[in-house]
């Protein structure tokens, strides 16, 4: 998929730029190791940029199944560097158990603010979550559970919650919003 941005008036339609179709030196990686487990790697490769976690999950993973787990997320926009971030960490109860990442958030300059990078924010651990699926439903197969996502942006967090039928492509970041959804 490639993405535009563009912008018109009364005459014509001007391209201000687009991203190249992802090219890959070397052939992506179809797993990441974490806490001595092999995943699945996310369909989303920018998400494990940086990523990493204690050297157990284990209870992490058992909170996660109980409902007791707590995903935590920031995102910044850094305009003297026309550059966003954002950090994440998904957590036990405990806080002894967890998984944590990081990074720049992708997008065009002219795109990039800090509701984008709180989306990124949230979509990581998600995504993460969608990565532990396999171990989560090997221990209950039947799985249906709910978890708290924290952030500071209330626009983001509500994002969240929309019906994807109701996603409209004039929305700000509608790309990670509907990444999100279909989660």
């Amino acid at each position: 998929m490639v993405h535009a941005t563009v912008t018109w008036d009364a005459f014509s339609i001007i391209l201000e730029s687009c991203s190249r179709p992802r090219t890959f030196r070397t052939p992506p990686q179809n797993t990441i190791a974490l806490a001595g487990s092999t995943l699945v790697a996310p369909s989303i490769p920018w998400i494990t940029d940086h990523l990493d976690s204690s050297p157990s999950i284990d209870t992490l993973i058992q909170d996660i199944l109980q409902g007791k787990a707590v995903a935590v997320c920031d995102g910044s926009y850094f305009e003297q560097y026309a550059t966003a971030a954002a950090a994440w960490t998904l957590s036990s109860a405990d806080r002894v158990e967890w998984i944590e990442g990081s990074g720049i958030v992708p997008g065009v300059t002219s795109e990039l603010n800090s509701y984008r990078a709180e989306l990124a924010g949230l979509l990581r651990p998600a995504v993460v979550l969608q990565c532990l699926s396999p171990l989560l439903v090997a221990l209950e197969p039947t799985l249906d559970n709910t978890m708290v996502f924290a952030c500071n942006n209330i626009c983001a967090l509500e994002k969240t919650a929309v019906s994807r039928d109701k996603v409209k492509v004039s929305w700000k970041s509608v790309g990670i919003i509907a990444q999100l959804l279909d989660l």
